[in-house]
């Protein structure tokens, strides 16, 4: 059994045991725990692997697929769905996955999915930045290409401003847009391109770096999800932002840390 199938397979069960219990235990209880079978994360994967194939080899999707994007949604809607009582859902849901889990057998098939890796520090993180990071990659394995363009602009901002708080800059970050905040943030990291210290090549990359944040705000603003959009940013421009995104917010860190242990930071409070 290939992998893409073990994970459907799990995920139908675990579904089909979140439903039974619902109506068992918690049909009217406020505190039910819709993911103590399944994570929300693994619900999405598997949704996203059925929504390719459905896209891609013309097997049929029940709307409600579309429309829910965590395990307590699918509960609430499959449980909400004309034409099926509860004597018949368990047996529906299994259908449903059974259809792709059989093609995917059938035709040898497995579904890859695109994962962009990024680790930030935990001790230091913005209240949004955990999630954003999740973000940048759910909806990069969506498809939602203009939403992971506005993640990643805004993970980039969130480290930003979670860096001048910590620095204790005296900056009203909140009514300031990505490049105010990153040039800001730079000249307090000692990270300027003028400096006598540094070398041309290291010059020519910190420059780039101003350039990529103008870009991440502009592409944002062009592409993002937040805004009218004036393009539809396809997977490889989405992916380039994400990962530029993510290039930023190590940098910023890994230079904030180094500072920091050689004592070259000063708090401005």
């Amino acid at each position: 059994m290939n992998e893409t199938v073990k994970l459907l397979d799990r995920v139908k069960s675990c579904l089909i045991d979140t439903y039974n219990q619902y109506h068992e235990f918690g049909y009217k209880s406020t505190d039910f725990d819709f993911n103590g079978n399944l994570s929300d994360r693994d619900y999405l994967e598997a949704r996203l692997i059925m929504r390719k194939l459905s896209k891609d080899k013309g097997i049929e999707l029940p709307d409600f697929f579309e429309s829910t994007r965590n395990v307590k949604e699918f509960i609430n809607e499959i449980n909400s769905e004309s034409g099926y009582d509860y004597n018949n859902n368990s047996g529906y849901i299994a259908g449903v996955f059974n259809r792709f889990s059989t093609y995917l057998e059938d035709n040898l098939y497995e579904v890859e999915i695109v994962e962009i890796e990024c680790h930030v520090p935990k001790e230091l993180s913005f209240q949004n930045i955990l999630r954003d990071l999740e973000n940048c990659d759910l909806r990069m394995k969506g498809g939602d290409y203009a939403g992971a363009i506005t993640s990643a602009k805004t993970l980039v901002e969130g480290v930003c401003k979670e860096l001048i708080e910590t620095l204790e800059i005296d900056f009203n970050s909140n009514n300031s847009k990505l490049p105010q905040l990153f040039n800001t943030l730079s000249q307090n990291l000692n990270l300027d391109a003028s400096n006598p210290k540094y070398d041309k090549s290291l010059k020519e990359i910190i420059t780039g770096l101003y350039k990529i944040v103008n870009g991440l705000s502009t592409v944002r603003n062009e592409g993002g999800d937040s805004h009218a959009r004036l393009t539809n940013p396809s997977f490889h421009h989405a992916a380039l932002t994400v990962n530029a995104a993510k290039t930023i917010v190590s940098f910023l860190f890994q230079t904030y840390e180094y500072q920091s242990e050689k004592g070259l930071l000063q708090s401005n409070g």
